[in-house]
């Protein structure tokens, strides 16, 4: 995992296995799956995304993953808009939307 490199702006709230659901700019055009502990962030919120990560794992592969995805979908939406809220006004936050695969602005 990165660290935020200096004047980084951009965050991507996203899942994937086995890596941090909080991706940051790691270079030009480059985002990589980032300590959590880099970004400044509450201890509160960054308990979040890791336990968001936990769950990911543990029912990605699950047969009913497919009827959990809306409200999964939704709470990842809900994490998004609380981590654009603490890094405020300096940052751009997106969250990267399981179902349709779209990065959406928050």
């Amino acid at each position: 995992m990165l660290s935020v490199v200096a004047g980084a702006r951009l965050v991507k709230v996203m899942a994937d296995h086995g890596a941090s659901p909080l991706w940051a700019e790691a270079g030009p055009s480059v985002l990589g799956s980032t300590e959590l502990d880099s970004l400044p962030l509450s201890q509160g919120l960054r308990d979040r995304p890791r336990a968001r990560s936990i769950e990911y794992d543990r029912h990605a592969l699950q047969r009913r993953w497919s009827e959990l995805m809306t409200d999964w979908n939704d709470r990842g939406r809900r994490l998004a808009q609380q981590v654009a809220a603490e890094l405020g006004a300096g940052w751009r936050v997106v969250y990267g939307n399981e179902i349709t695969g779209v990065a959406e602005a928050i």
